[in-house]
């Protein structure tokens, strides 16, 4: 996979799926960091990195996200707690997906939790200091 098939494959599901520039810029930052670590089929990136970069809250990143597994551009496998990041990829399903699902989910058990979520819109007490050393 490399950054113009994934620019070709965005502009296909442009077509068929009304998709909103969030969602789109999700997509292009999550090209970059693939292309950051060296184009490997799964790669990681963490809730409070993506929030930092497009300048979203986790809400808005947890529904963009899953818009783009719905149109068929991203498969997603949270991270087992709130310390591991989520696991990305462009071209193939994770194993441990459920039975009959063509993608994961975009939800996962920690971004329910009140702690999370507000990187760049409004940060709780001790999360600023978090965005701010990324």
């Amino acid at each position: 996979m490399d950054g113009y098939s994934l620019t070709e494959k965005m502009r296909k599901a442009r077509r068929r799926n009304r998709l909103t520039a969030t969602e789109q810029a999700l997509f292009y930052e999550l090209v970059a960091v693939c292309n950051s670590e060296g184009w490997e089929d799964v790669f990681s990136c963490s809730n409070i990195e993506l929030c930092f970069s497009l300048n979203i809250d986790e809400k808005t990143l947890i529904r963009a996200r899953l818009s783009l597994i719905n149109a068929g551009l991203l498969y997603y496998k949270s991270g087992k707690s709130k310390r591991s990041v989520g696991s990305y990829s462009f071209s193939r399903k994770f194993k441990d997906e459920p039975p009959g699902k063509g993608k994961t989910t975009g939800y996962s058990s920690s971004s329910a939790s009140p702690k999370v979520g507000r990187c760049a819109s409004r940060p709780t007490r001790g999360y600023t200091s978090r965005c701010a050393r990324l």
